[in-house]
């Protein structure tokens, strides 16, 4: 982009897109800079180095797929729209760009420290949502939790020009297990609730 002056945020979004479109072997400081425009001096007047830049490129991968979007979940009231919005937010993310960091992930310490970070968060998120909609023990709501994730990544590495198609066919799916395994878990409580003590 010939004529901008890039900021160290204007460096971060572009990294994000050149890994969405072309993947971690566009993550060359070089060809970042030539596809750019812009001097390999600017580049490093924001970075001390290439390792530094990764880590600012996780963490705004972080932030703007993960931490921005819970921020505009965490706040509803309603369960249920809560639920609705998650789904909704999770299949409007650039999912190129999540697979790029995935496939990042493989070769590199960082990407790969951050997607285990992101990860974790993620669920930690859906199991605090799950333990209140199932009004199920933590154990149980997790392994629902991290069973919907699953799903949710395999969409992604397995059938990536078709996440949203597929993603929403499973989002139906599981919603309907939900529903029978809300209707299991009230059953269990009402018969321990029956049991004379």
């Amino acid at each position: 982009m010939p004529g901008k002056r890039f900021r160290r945020e204007d460096w971060l979004d572009f990294g994000l897109r050149q890994l969405a479109q072309h993947g971690p072997s566009a993550m060359k400081v070089q060809e970042l800079c030539s596809i750019a425009g812009k001097t390999v001096g600017s580049f490093y007047h924001h970075f001390e180095d290439q390792a530094a830049f990764f880590e600012a490129l996780a963490d705004h991968w972080k932030q703007v797929n993960t931490l921005d979007l819970i921020k505009q979940v965490e706040n509803v009231d309603d369960l249920d729209i809560r639920f609705t919005r998650m789904e909704t937010l999770a299949l409007s993310m650039d999912q190129d760009l999540e697979i790029g960091m995935r496939n990042f992930a493989q070769k590199n310490e960082i990407a790969a420290a951050a997607v285990q970070e992101v990860d974790q968060l993620r669920i930690a998120f859906v199991h605090a949502l799950y333990e209140k909609r199932l009004d199920a023990e933590a154990d149980q709501a997790l392994l629902v939790a991290q069973l919907e994730y699953a799903a949710f990544v395999g969409v992604q590495m397995i059938w990536p020009k078709e996440v949203i198609e597929r993603g929403q066919k499973l989002s139906v799916l599981f919603n309907s297990m939900l529903k029978a395994l809300e209707t299991t878990y009230k059953a269990q409580q009402d018969e321990t609730a029956s049991v004379p003590l």
